[in-house]
């Protein structure tokens, strides 16, 4: 297998990997306000510094992202956030250049690299999310690494290559066990392969030979260790496997409970029978995992897709469906289980799938344009398309909604003018975070109502008050004990405003 990563071989990959280091860069300048989901991982990173493993392990769980954000920061400038921003835009710059070398395993020409630079650029899903702090990123570049060495096995068929795919695989789980369900069926989409049934299972054997011998190496190790890996991975999925393996009662409940809901005994005397409506949940959790799917794809890549394909334009090389297929497989078992475990979904963990099925855009692209039918069309469509990134970098890269620097602000205001020794009570992470007052700034409660409840005589508090939050404001104006200090606000009202309690 060639590793070469001459500059000139793959002067395409890594002109998108500079160009994406740059969009991060710029996306964490413009938005200083992390995500909810970034303190949760910055807490235990810090008590991974203070504690060690072991307090992260017992009430964090699956947090191996934290652990890798407090190694960084051991050696990386800054602090923790700063290392987690270095650490998720190498991911970035890992799952860009996988990208575009995954598009040209489809087709080895410049001409798809620059389609596949250039869609995966301008993907608004993963732009918007470049100043997010999760684990995800790296999720989303180890399994992607993972199936580009899984194109490379199929036709190097070394033993080798089949380990570097593992490992990449084994790299995915450490951030996301969700990788688990891909380590289970990809091994297996190597027996509809297109050589020889025989050569199909030596194929497949050999993957599972070395997925086989990591998973007993790292349980091994985990024992000498003194870790439960078993016992870490229930308490990770702790909120998720009671549903799991309760989920024939589960389905039967939300099956009947629909059919109760829609119909009524008058105009449907068997809406008692659960058949029926597990027919329509069924129906329906199928129709979220598409709508999900193609509001995160976005419509411009969706009718893309959908044009290529029935036009004929959606063709991939009959030797790579298998792995292609092994993928999306997994990323839809592990959509459709989720949503019929939790009954809801968000965009974010239909990702993956949008990745795969991005990986299909360069080439139907590549096959349209090859089918224009003079120099003039050619030209139009490179201008058209050429249109349509500016398009989607303009509207995933720039922020149209309104500012949040009141509470950048609110947070500045926190560390520089509270009194030394005045007790912050705050539903606003960010706040809480930059504060240093809080301990446990990840777990502040997000409500207004459950921080007054825990606040007491003399403490500041700083609620976060969203602008349709009428009710609340109301109740703050009424309340004779909160005495207002100071407040915050950007122009649509959001505002977090600063109370003395006497």
């Amino acid at each position: 297998m060639n590793f070469s990563f001459s500059a000139a071989r793959n002067s395409i990959p890594l002109l998108a990997v500079l160009i994406s280091c740059l969009f991060s860069f710029y996306s964490i300048i413009a938005n200083p306000v992390l995500n909810n989901d970034a303190y949760g991982y910055l807490r235990a990173a810090e008590i991974f510094n203070a504690e060690g493993i072991r307090p992260v392990l017992d009430h964090y769980g699956w947090y191996g992202y934290s652990i890798l954000i407090a190694l960084a920061d051991r050696v990386l400038p800054g602090d923790l956030v700063a290392s987690a921003h270095i650490l998720n835009t190498l991911s970035y710059a890992l799952l860009v250049f996988t990208f575009v070398k995954i598009c040209a395993e489809y087709r080895p020409t410049r001409r798809v690299e620059f389609f596949a630079a250039l869609t995966i650029l301008s993907f608004p899903l993963l732009n918007e999310m470049r100043y997010f702090l999760i684990r995800d990123f790296a999720f989303w570049a180890f399994a992607l690494l993972g199936f580009l060495l899984l194109l490379r096995y199929e036709r190097d068929r070394k033993l080798l290559t089949a380990l570097y795919s593992g490992l990449a695989l084994l790299a995915a789980i450490v951030f996301r066990l969700e990788g688990l369900l891909l380590a289970v069926i990809v091994p297996f989409g190597l027996l509809v392969s297109s050589g020889s049934r025989t050569a199909n299972f030596r194929l497949a054997g050999k993957l599972l030979l070395v997925l086989g011998l990591a998973f007993i190496v790292i349980f091994v190790l985990a024992l000498l260790a003194n870790v439960n890996l078993l016992n870490l991975i229930q308490y990770a999925y702790r909120f998720y496997l009671p549903l799991l393996f309760n989920l024939n009662e589960l389905i039967s409940s939300a099956a009947l409970n629909l059919n109760q809901t829609l119909f009524t005994a008058e105009n449907f005397p068997g809406n008692d029978n659960t058949g029926h409506g597990l027919v329509v949940l069924t129906f329906a959790y199928c129709y979220v995992v598409v709508a999900n799917l193609i509001g995160a794809l976005g419509m411009p890549f969706s009718v893309l897709l959908i044009y290529a394909y029935v036009r004929g334009y959606l063709v991939v090389p009959a030797n790579l469906r298998w792995a292609l297929g092994s993928y999306l497989t997994a990323s839809v078992l592990a959509l459709l289980c989720f949503v019929f475990i939790m009954h809801f979904l968000t965009q974010r963990y239909a990702t993956l799938l949008c990745l795969l099925l991005l990986t299909l855009v360069p080439l139907a692209l590549d096959n349209i344009y090859q089918h224009a039918n003079t120099n003039e069309t050619r030209r139009k469509f490179r201008n058209f398309f050429g249109f349509l990134c500016a398009c989607l970098l303009i509207d995933s890269l720039l922020s149209f909604g309104y500012s949040k620097q009141y509470v950048e602000d609110a947070s500045g205001w926190a560390v520089t003018e509270l009194p030394v020794a005045a007790t912050l009570r705050t539903n606003n992470f960010a706040v809480a975070y930059a504060s240093k007052r809080i301990a446990d700034f990840d777990k502040v409660p997000l409500g207004v109502q459950e921080t007054l409840q825990l606040s007491h005589s003399a403490d500041y508090l700083m609620l976060d008050i969203k602008r349709d939050d009428l009710e609340v404001k109301k109740h703050l104006d009424a309340n004779s004990e909160l005495q207002l200090i100071q407040s915050f606000a950007n122009k649509r009202g959001d505002e977090v405003r600063v109370y003395l309690q006497r």
